[in-house]
């Protein structure tokens, strides 16, 4: 009660802060509190781990009552006593044992048949008859050459339709490459007269990977450098996305060998 009856709240005093000292003694019991409590915890764990083993085996009927040392040490004596014991025939314990049956008599081997006789050598065959020497054949001819293809000089390229090739090469070629005779130079060479002249020797400003080839233009050349003009010649200025199908290269190179040829 406070003064004249009424009762005053008394301030609850709050816990004084740990000094220094005391903070750093806490700490360095820290690690000695957390390895005590660690321990616990792995006891109890073992203890958890028993206590589900126990239940499981009761729950399959194979409670197993856990042993003392000394049952364990009882149990070890009378396993090493029946060990030593003998065992006679009938499973009564403590008979001696019967002695081991001796080794039976050999039985006489039976007498040896005769070996048999020895088979007879067969006869030495007579040697066959020599065979007469074989009169030699005569050599075979020559197969003939095979004749050139229409247009020669093409090197080696497969035959292709010219009338096709025509169309396909205004389709393809003509926006850059002139074919008739003395024509001019486009964003490309003039084509005529390409089949047996070497790379780069014609007026025009050809990229050096051109010149240094040392390629000599025939029909088997321009089939492949059409595929993919900058795979065949690294470095070439060319711009040209290259012919996949044969019969269509075939085709021009056909025609470029006819126009070349007049």
């Amino acid at each position: 009660m406070g003064w004249f009856g009424f009762g005053g709240k008394q301030k609850k005093q709050e816990p004084a802060a740990p000094s220094t000292e005391e903070f750093l003694e806490v700490l360095q019991k820290a690690p000695l509190v957390m390895k005590v409590q660690q321990d616990q915890i792995a006891a109890l764990e073992r203890e958890i781990t028993e206590l589900r083993e126990q239940v499981m085996n009761f729950q399959q009927n194979e409670v197993k009552v856990p042993e003392g040392e000394e049952m364990r040490k009882l149990k070890k004596a009378a396993s090493v006593k029946m060990m030593s014991t003998p065992v006679a025939e009938g499973g009564k314990v403590g008979a001696p044992p019967a002695p081991a049956p001796g080794p039976a008599p050999a039985k006489e081997p039976a007498s040896a048949s005769p070996p048999p006789a020895p088979a007879k050598e067969p006869a030495p065959a007579s040697p066959p008859p020599a065979a007469a020497p074989a009169s030699p054949s005569p050599a075979p001819a020559p197969a003939a050459a095979p004749a050139p293809a229409a247009g020669g000089g093409d090197g080696g390229a497969s035959s292709g339709d010219i009338k096709k090739g025509a169309k396909l090469y205004k389709a393809k070629c003509a926006q850059c490459h002139t074919i008739e005779p003395l024509g001019s130079n486009k964003q490309g060479p003039c084509l005529h007269g390409i089949i047996g002249r070497h790379a780069g020797s014609l007026a025009y400003d050809f990229s050096n990977a051109i010149k240094d080839s040392g390629i000599v233009w025939d029909g088997d050349h321009l089939n492949k450098f059409m595929i993919n003009p900058k795979k065949y010649i690294p470095g070439t200025k060319m711009v040209f996305a290259g012919l996949k199908k044969e019969g269509e290269r075939n085709d021009i190179v056909a025609y470029i060998t006819e126009a070349c040829s007049e």
